[in-house]
Formats: C-alpha cells, sequence, structure tokens
C-alpha cells in the first residue's frame, strides 16, 4: 500500500513537470509542497473533512479513523497551486506563510475551524496591515479570496478519499477483527521512573492452558538500551513501582506467588518482588491491545510528497515533532528514501523511553549502525531500522544545524559506509514552530 502511494505521488510529480503551459510556467511541484506545508493547509483540509463527517462515524470505528494522517491529502492543495500558480506567486507566498505574521495567521485559521480560543494568535497592527498588502497581492487573492488549494473541487476529492477510508475500516472491523485488535493480547498502560529514563508494564496473550504473562521494563540511558523481561503466573494481580534508584518494584497480591523466570537483568537494572499493601500504586488494568491506540508517528506515515529534503514541524497531544525526508538520489549508497526526526514527549513512551528531547533516523539498510561524528545512535527498533539519539548530543545537533547543515555517517555491514546530508532547507521556519511547541511542553 505504502509503495503504491509513492508511486501515485510520483506520477504527479512527473504530471506537474510535464504539463506547464509554456506562457505560464508552473513552479516547481517541490515548492509547491513546501507552500502546502507553510500554509498547513493539508491538515486544515483534514479538520474540515473530519468536522464535516464526524456525525457519520461510527463510534467503533473511531480509533480507525484516528489513523487517517493529513498527509493522505498533501497532494491535493500541491497539485492546485502548481496549476494555478507561477513560480514566482509560489515564492512570495512561502516567504509570507514562513513569516511570523504569516504563522500566526495559520494557527488562528486552524483555531477557527476547532473552535479553540485564539487570544494568542490575534494579529497586531503591523502584522494585520502586512497580511492586507499580501492580500492585495496575486498570490494573496489566490490563496485567501479565491481559496484555489481548497475550493470545491479539492474538498469532494479529500472528502472521497476519507469515504474509502471509512468503508476500509468498516470492512476491517467486520471482516477482519483480528487485526484491528488481538482479542487473546493484553497489555497495561506503561508505569515510568521518576527521571523518565526506565518505563514498566505488564502483558498477558493467550487464553487457558496456554495462558502466558510477563513484566516488561525498558531502560534508555545515556545512549545504551537494557530489556528485562519479568515471567509471571498467568492471571495474577500485579501493580509496579520505581524506586528512586530505578530499582522496579513488582507488588503481587499473593505471598505465594513466585516469579517463574526472569531475564534480561543486570546489576545496572534490579527489580523485587513485594506483597502489595494498602496505600501501594493500584493494580495495573490489562486492557485489550487495540484499547492502547495511540496516534501514529508521523515519522512513519508521511509520503515523500510532504517532505522532500525539506523540514516541517507537527504537533500533537503531548508531542513536538520536526521532520525531513531525505531522497535516496541525495545519498550515493542508500537503499531507499531516509527520514529524520527531532521530537519531544510530554511523557515517556516506548520506545522512546525519554521526555527528553530526542532525534531519530529512520533508514531500511540491515544490519547497520548510524554515527554522529564519535557518538553512535542507539538502534531502537528493527524493521526498518529507527536509531536515536538522546538528551545532551539531540540538543547538541539542534543547536548546530540552527546555523549549518549536518551529515550522519551510516555504516552497513559488508557494505561500503555513506553519507546522510541533514540539510538547512526550511529548517529556520520549521524550528520556529517546533520550539514555540516545546515551550509549550510540560514533561512528566
Amino acid at each position: 500500500m505504502f509503495s503504491f502511494r509513492l508511486a501515485i505521488v510520483a506520477a504527479l510529480v512527473l504530471t506537474a513537470s510535464c504539463t506547464r503551459e509554456p506562457k505560464a510556467p508552473a513552479p516547481e511541484y517541490f515548492d509547491s509542497l513546501r507552500l502546502v506545508s507553510a500554509m498547513r493547509e493539508d491538515e486544515l483540509m483534514l479538520l474540515t473533512v473530519r468536522s464535516a463527517k464526524a456525525s457519520a462515524v461510527d463510534a467503533q470505528d473511531r480509533a480507525c479513523l484516528d489513523r487517517y494522517e493529513f498527509t493522505e491529502l498533501t497532494d491535493i492543495a500541491a497539485r492546485r497551486i502548481s496549476d494555478g500558480m507561477t513560480a514566482p506567486e509560489v515564492e512570495e507566498a512561502i516567504k509570507y506563510f514562513q513569516s511570523a505574521s504569516g504563522r500566526k495567521f495559520v494557527r488562528r485559521s486552524e483555531s477557527e475551524l476547532t473552535g479553540k480560543p485564539a487570544d494568542a494568535d490575534q494579529l497586531t497592527a503591523p502584522e494585520q496591515a502586512e497580511l492586507e498588502q499580501f492580500q492585495q497581492k496575486s498570490a494573496g487573492r489566490k490563496l485567501l479570496q479565491e481559496r484555489i488549494t481548497a475550493n470545491t473541487a479539492s474538498i469532494a476529492e479529500a472528502t472521497s478519499r476519507f469515504d474509502r477510508h471509512v468503508e476500509d475500516c468498516v470492512y476491517m472491523r467486520q471482516n477482519e477483527p483480528d487485526r484491528l485488535i488481538p482479542r487473546e493480547v493484553c497489555k497495561s498502560k506503561a508505569v515510568a521512573s521518576a527521571d523518565n529514563v526506565c518505563l514498566a508494564n505488564y502483558v498477558a496473550e493467550g487464553s487457558g492452558a496456554n495462558r502466558e504473562a510477563r513484566v516488561e521494563a525498558d531502560c534508555y540511558h545515556h545512549g545504551k538500551s537494557l530489556r528485562s523481561t519479568i515471567e509471571m503466573p498467568p492471571d495474577s494481580p500485579v501493580a509496579l513501582r520505581w524506586s528512586p534508584s530505578r530499582e522496579l518494584q513488582v507488588l503481587i497480591q499473593n505471598d505465594r506467588l513466585r516469579i517463574v523466570s526472569q531475564t534480561g537483568a543486570t546489576a545496572t537494572q534490579r527489580f523485587s518482588v513485594a506483597i502489595r499493601k494498602r496505600g501501594d500504586p493500584p493494580v495495573l488494568e490489562c486492557l485489550p491491545a487495540g484499547a492502547l491506540h495511540t496516534h501514529p508517528s508521523v515519522i512513519w506515515g508521511m509520503p515523500i510528497s510532504t517532505t522532500i529534503a525539506a523540514w516541517r514541524a507537527h504537533r500533537l497531544p503531548g508531542l513536538c515533532l520536526m521532520t525531513a525526508r531525505i531522497p535516496k538520489e541525495q545519498v550515493p549508497g542508500a537503499q531507499s528514501d531516509m527520514m529524520v526526526q527531532f521530537r519531544r514527549h510530554q511523557k515517556a513512551t516506548l520506545p522512546f523511553a525519554t521526555s527528553r528531547l530526542a532525534f531519530l533516523a529512520q533508514i531500511t539498510e540491515q544490519p547497520a549502525h548510524v554515527t554522529l561524528g564519535s557518538s553512535e545512535l542507539e538502534l531502537i527498533e528493527h524493521n526498518p531500522q529507527l536509531h536515536m539519539l538522546t538528551e545532551k548530543d539531540a540538543e547538541a545537533l539542534l543547536q548546530s544545524l540552527a546555523s549549518q547543515p549536518g551529515q550522519l555517517t551510516v555504516k552497513p555491514e559488508g557494505a561500503p559506509e555513506y553519507s546522510i546530508p541533514l540539510s538547512r532547507q526550511d529548517f529556520d521556519f520549521a524550528y520556529a514552530d517546533f520550539s514555540e511547541c516545546l515551550a509549550g511542553l510540560k514533561t512528566t
């Protein structure tokens, strides 16, 4: 499905570049995508469609529908821009929407759609004058008055795509329930250590005589990872608590209960077992796998049409993201496009067991090592490989990119190493939104 989507986007790029009229050449499709990003038009379009369809969506399909990303609609707005605007107009529009006034105008538009208070996004007198000046230009007239990116045809196309996704969700719920929610697998919400270095949760799967249960603990610290699995008797109430020294305390109800086995623990990650007493943390509820669904990470969902060697900031509840895709054509030796991302969570969540700033690099080569200077990024996911740099190293990289480009080094096993360039294309624009998001994010 993903490869098919990329093929569609490639065809759109080719079409946009081959069907220009000689007298009024359309802008490069890449710049149209940059303008969509600056205007956040695909996000606003999705908000419009969701709002119109909210009452018609079955509550049982809500989690499935939440997985529909704004990136699915990016090409619609980009094609309208390529067809209706000249290269100078696009350049002028990018300049406005990447300005402080333009960013505030976009946030105000989003607030109007969502019904949230927009007091902080009111334009000052100079900003209002700047907006009115832009509106008088051909670029402003096409985008803000004629609304070429969100006209009737665009909304109809976006609605049609959303409707197809609704149909897919209904089909999956009715015909493939095991793919949506494994009925015999449950998992508790994660319990974090006080410093958010470690996470632990309770997991159970199977039924009857085949029922198995365990406590999984993950710690990520100074670029090193450690997982410890504690096998537990099935259907035994369990509570978890981390000590200040990051020792995991497994609190049980029955003093006759014995831990079946334990693997992966070392002197740096200890655990103990005790009887749960009054005042201790509550027993963990083992929830069906589907009940713990969270909004999908943008790093997995962004198609190539959204960020081509350019940065884009995005906010989710309790999460700040700044992402760029690097096409393989720019990296001799790479097997496929790569994704790089800065992110910070309000609360630690697997596999990112930290509420500090993290930098991620996603590649497909396996096995491979990714380094930044003398620092090696930690491998946290295997397929595709996802490497992470955290805390001071991530902060240093973010500040460095604010002034100059950078690069990562990938060392595949049995193949020549190559470098991933970290471009500054649209970095300042994305960094401004990312910084605002970080300032409003209270970590716990």
